[in-house]
């Protein structure tokens, strides 16, 4: 009977690059939503300008998270990954080491909305709530493929 590999703590993603994670992702998504809006006024339609710039602070702060959560959501359906992490040497996986379900990647996007979400992070271990709901692990890659290759020559 083949032995099963299961995540451990020593190879969680650091909160450094945690940290390098959120600011860049963050970056990219609002870099990208700017393009957007300059793309809509180069072609006559300032809607979305003029929406932007009636926010409030309250509806800024989630508008942000939601366009955040919807540039993961689709960079980790369709690449596997962000930006943020593949600039620290991070990667999302399951319990077992594999790329984590559609399923599991659309429950992190969700648990990314939670108010507060990022104080989350803040614990000795860096496993934020969308990790927890999702039953994802943020990995460090050289920390995580050298314990899974230890694991299997055993």
């Amino acid at each position: 009977m083949a032995k099963q590999y299961y995540v451990s703590k020593y190879v969680y993603a650091s909160h450094k690059q945690r940290l390098i994670n959120y600011f860049v992702d963050s970056f990219i998504s609002s870099l990208l939503l700017i393009i957007v809006i300059v793309i809509g006024m180069r072609s006559g339609d300032a809607y979305l300008y003029h929406w932007y710039k009636s926010m409030n602070l309250f509806e800024e702060i989630i508008f942000t998270k939601v366009h955040v959560a919807i540039y993961c959501l689709l960079s980790e359906l369709f690449f596997g990954s962000t930006l943020g992490k593949l600039i620290s040497g991070s990667k999302i996986v399951d319990i077992y080491g594999e790329k984590p379900s559609k399923q599991s990647i659309v429950i992190r996007s969700i648990g990314r909305l939670i108010p507060f979400e990022i104080f989350s992070f803040l614990t000795e271990y860096c496993r934020g709530w969308h990790d927890k709901l999702s039953y994802t692990y943020v990995v460090d890659i050289d920390t995580f493929e050298t314990e899974v290759n230890e694991f299997h020559e055993e």
